[in-house]
């Protein structure tokens, strides 16, 4: 998609003090226009903020803004631009941000409460919001990048959204930024539904109900967490996916990833997926696959890795890869390498140590246990090749095994 330069509009100086006190003011193209002199907009229905040229509005300290549909940037040729500095915002429908044109929603402090948020909403649109205070709650659907291209970047306050995806359809581009504040989902979130995902988490906390990256077929999906923390409390039919049917991936460099889920790498036949810990710490309370039925790597290079059971090629189509070069990989629960499909564990550097181990589990497996430096410790039994095909090389480092 084409990329152009898009000016927003910015409130005169001489106006500032009028809107902090309360007032709600627009400029330029909006429909339904109003004078500075009112603390109340009331836009019925529809409101268009940049309809077919530049438009604005602003809220101030104690103003309010209620309608029923909101579009900033209506046309494709249109910049639309809304500015929360206090008071409240009300949408009882679908705010849109870059509707066919360019959006922007700043939300400095106020409340904001939308039946449903859609940025970057049709084809070759673009759209943004930033929130750095107050408050954004969402009752209905979030799509950051509907058909056209959306950001969502929280650096303060507090967000509460429903479903939210970023990246919804073919070819649509959605990116999420969490670097202070808080954003929770108490709907399902995706990272690359159809199109194009990404989540970059530095600070903060983000907080989905359950989350998949890359869900559709041809879709991409990315997280990099490089502070803050990303938590999924847990609980019946949640789940957590890397790569479910498209091709996904997560680095933790730095902050924690707790997840009270099952936890899939490569989920569905035709996925694949791949989670690196290069420092920070990753909890995993449920089931760790990698590989369920599609294609999966863990590689650890640093950090901590708090499992419960680790397993490599889950299914009969999953193909699972594990690799520990260095940090710390410990497993209160068993490791199946090769459960039902192929699995391999390869410990290079680092620690790795489980409760018990199993190579190719059941009949058709495969699973391959390499290690060339750093440890494997295996607190209980280790079984190479259970009811399957099983391999233990020893090139180095240490093995420490109850009984084999």
């Amino acid at each position: 998609m084409k990329k152009r330069h898009v000016s927003f509009f910015t409130l005169p100086l001489l106006l500032l003090p009028l809107v902090l006190h309360g007032q709600v003011y627009t400029e330029g193209n909006t429909s339904p226009s109003q004078s500075i002199s009112a603390p109340v907009y009331n836009g019925g229905s529809t409101v268009s903020i940049g309809i077919t040229a530049s438009g604005a509005l602003l809220i101030g300290d104690g103003g309010s803004a209620t309608g029923g549909a909101f579009y900033l940037g209506s046309a494709s040729s249109a910049v639309g631009e809304l500015s929360l500095l206090g008071g409240t915002l009300v949408s009882t429908n679908t705010f849109s941000v870059g509707y066919s044109g360019s959006g922007l929603l700043r939300i400095a402090d106020g409340e904001a409460a939308f039946g449903s948020l859609y940025v970057g909403d049709w084809a070759n649109s673009q759209g943004t919001v930033t929130l750095s205070g107050g408050s954004l709650t969402v009752d209905g659907t979030t799509c950051v990048g509907r058909y056209g291209s959306g950001g969502l970047l929280v650096n303060g306050g507090t967000a509460t959204l429903g479903n939210t995806w970023a990246g919804y359809w073919t070819r649509s581009t959605g990116i999420i930024t969490v670097s202070s504040g808080s954003l929770t989902t108490t709907g399902n979130a995706n990272i690359g539904y159809s199109g194009s995902g990404q989540l970059w988490i530095s600070g903060g906390t983000f907080a989905p109900r359950s989350l998949s990256v890359a869900d559709r077929t041809n879709s991409s999906g990315m997280i990099t967490l490089s502070g803050g923390s990303l938590t999924i409390t847990g609980g019946s039919g949640l789940y957590f996916y890397v790569g479910n049917l498209g091709s996904g991936s997560m680095l933790i460099n730095g902050g924690s990833a707790r997840l009270g889920t099952t936890v899939s790498v490569g989920n569905t036949a035709g996925g694949t997926g791949a989670v690196t810990l290069a420092s920070g710490s990753l909890t995993i309370n449920e089931h760790f696959h990698i590989g369920a039925s599609g294609s999966g790597t863990l590689w650890m290079q640093g950090g901590t890795a708090t499992l419960g059971n680790l397993y490599a090629g889950s299914n009969a189509s999953g193909v699972g890869a594990i690799t520990v070069s260095g940090g710390a990989l410990n497993s209160s629960g068993s490791a199946y390498i090769g459960m039902s499909g192929r699995g391999d564990l390869v410990v290079s550097g680092g620690s790795a140590a489980v409760r018990a181990l199993y190579t190719g589990q059941t009949s058709g497996s495969t699973g391959i246990v390499t290690v060339s430096g750093g440890s494997l410790q295996v607190t209980n039994a280790g079984y190479i090749g259970y009811s399957g095909s099983g391999q233990l090389w020893i090139d180095g480092g240490s093995v420490t095994l109850s009984s084999l």
